[in-house]
């Protein structure tokens, strides 16, 4: 019954956000339609989440060491929710993008060299329509928060197919304590909520194997849909599955292909819409990749064992958000586990495998890429404890997982002290990002609305400035902007050659842009 109620969870989030994509795309997207909708997805998913809640219970039951941290991990990536944005993709795109949505009340491609994501699937992103549209990039953040959470529960739960209650939360602890999570929940990206339809999908599939229905097998190829139409690499666990459901489905390899075939096309037409979108727009169905925006950068270098190693410690132990190091502390203890271990677990440890060899060859891949497959890491991590048969061992092991989790959390939480002025009402918005925003990287705001003072409700045409989210009057970009209109105003990051069309009626040393205004 449960794996039915997250399914149909699922079904509502993708659902919803379709819908506002297609509101989008009618050119509808208003505030009466988007509250409307709104208001009629709040109370089905109220509806639905009521028994899940009241069936997991026996989640706070289980140890409270555990459940200490993990409300420790939770509370600390709070507070840095409850502050401004400040991560560099969320203010380039993934805030942006909505909030032109919104201005313009549709969704269009956008040309040019700087919102070419535009073109991509943006499920997630679309969710945080109604958030901007009725609030600010906090709810935004608050929604990519709740996907952490969510997907901690669901680590639990794929873990609870293996091992007991306490393992189970230890799972989620692990997964919920990576110092990537933790970066991630305080951020409008997107990648928690793939992480938590690819953690769903796994789930589902597993379900299949366990209890020989096929309705899973529908419902893991609709959350993989639902994934590649948040971010396109979540075709690596589409690609994943399928291979594993070649190898380990049926006998009768006829009937195994058939199967295969069937999730592929089911998980594609869900993300079809998106696909249909991207290729009116640029000739190209999954852009930019294959394209100059997002070349293949393979190698035969890369190929070498070495570098693939290089890279692993790199993702494991030197990233600027690095995944726990509890992942490669007890894998050597696979090697002892596996022979024996239940075709489920050579299931997870083959996904596994093939997750890090597609983010391998995934270009410019970094950390994040690989959050999706934590939960999965995570699960594997408890069962190889649970199969240990030295005491000592196990202990020791399991004080190491609980310092290194502590560790995390006190990173974190330092991490996140710079919001609590702002959080409490003793520090402004403008000074808080006066002081963290990198506008020598691209960032800008207008400090004291003295741009805003002056244009009014004047379209102000913008040179030289990346991350749009924090301009708070009419503007249009450079890159997509008409060439042969002129605007009474522009405004641009360091000085342009503009003749004698425009004076300088402003100069902003701290951002270092410059209005001009047309004579």
């Amino acid at each position: 019954m449960q794996g039915r109620i997250l399914f149909l969870l699922s079904i509502l989030i993708g659902l919803y956000s379709y819908l506002i994509f297609f509101l989008g795309v009618f050119g509808l997207l208003n505030e009466l339609s988007v509250f409307i909708s709104l208001l009629s997805f709040a109370f089905l998913f109220s509806i639905l989440i009521l028994r899940p809640i009241r069936l997991s219970l026996s989640f706070l039951r289980a140890n409270m060491l555990i459940w200490t941290l993990l409300f420790l991990s939770a509370l600390v990536n709070l507070i840095g929710v409850l502050g401004p944005e400040l991560s560099f993709d969320a203010l380039w795109y993934h805030l942006t993008l909505p909030k032109i949505y919104i201005e313009t009340e549709s969704i269009k491609f956008i040309p040019g060299g700087l919102l070419y994501y535009s073109a991509m699937p943006r499920l997630i992103d679309l969710l945080y329509v109604p958030a901007l549209m009725f609030g600010n990039e906090i709810y935004a953040k608050l929604i990519h928060f709740l996907f952490g959470l969510g997907t901690a529960f669901l680590t639990y739960r794929i873990a609870s197919l293996y091992v007991n209650k306490k393992l189970s939360l230890l799972a989620a602890l692990v997964f919920y304590s990576n110092l990537a999570v933790g970066w991630l929940s305080i951020t409008a990206y997107i990648d928690l909520g793939r992480a938590l339809f690819a953690a769903l999908a796994i789930y589902f599939f597993l379900l299949y194997y366990k209890k020989k229905d096929y309705k899973y097998l529908i419902f893991s190829a609709v959350a993989m849909g639902f994934e590649t139409s948040s971010k396109l690499i979540g075709f690596s666990t589409l690609l994943s599955v399928a291979l594993v459901l070649l190898m380990f489905d049926q006998k009768n390899i006829t009937v195994r292909v058939k199967r295969t075939f069937l999730v592929v096309l089911s998980s594609i037409l869900v993300g079809s819409p998106w696909f249909i979108f991207s290729y009116i727009n640029t000739r190209n169905p999954i852009y930019p990749f294959f394209t100059d925006v997002y070349p293949p950068d393979f190698s035969f270098s890369m190929l070498n064992p070495l570098i693939f190693m290089q890279e692993m410690l790199n993702l494991f132990l030197f990233s600027s958000d690095p995944i726990s190091p509890i992942y490669i502390i007890v894998l050597p203890l696979i090697f002892l586990v596996y022979k024996k271990a239940p075709k489920e677990f050579k299931i997870l440890v083959l996904i596994s495998a093939m997750s890090l060899l597609l983010w391998y060859f995934i270009p410019k891949n970094n950390a994040r890429f690989i959050v999706a497959y934590l939960p999965v890491f995570s699960v594997i991590s408890v069962y190889l404890l649970k199969s240990l048969k030295d005491v000592k061992l196990e202990k020791f092991l399991f004080a190491v997982i609980y310092f290194i989790v502590g560790l995390n959390i006190l990173y974190r939480g330092a991490a996140n002290l710079k919001y609590i002025p702002t959080i409490l009402g003793y520090e402004s918005k403008e000074e808080f990002l006066i002081k963290n925003l990198n506008f020598d990287y691209g960032d800008y705001i207008d400090v004291g609305n003295k741009v805003s003072n002056i244009v009014g409700k004047e379209k102000v045409l913008v040179y030289g400035i990346h991350n749009l989210y924090y301009i708070d009057f009419p503007f249009v970009h450079e890159s997509y902007a008409k060439k042969d209109k002129e605007y009474k105003y522009i405004l641009s990051r360091g000085k342009l050659s503009l003749k004698n069309k425009y004076e300088i009626i402003y100069h902003e040393g701290l951002t270092n842009t410059y209005l001009y205004e047309k004579n």
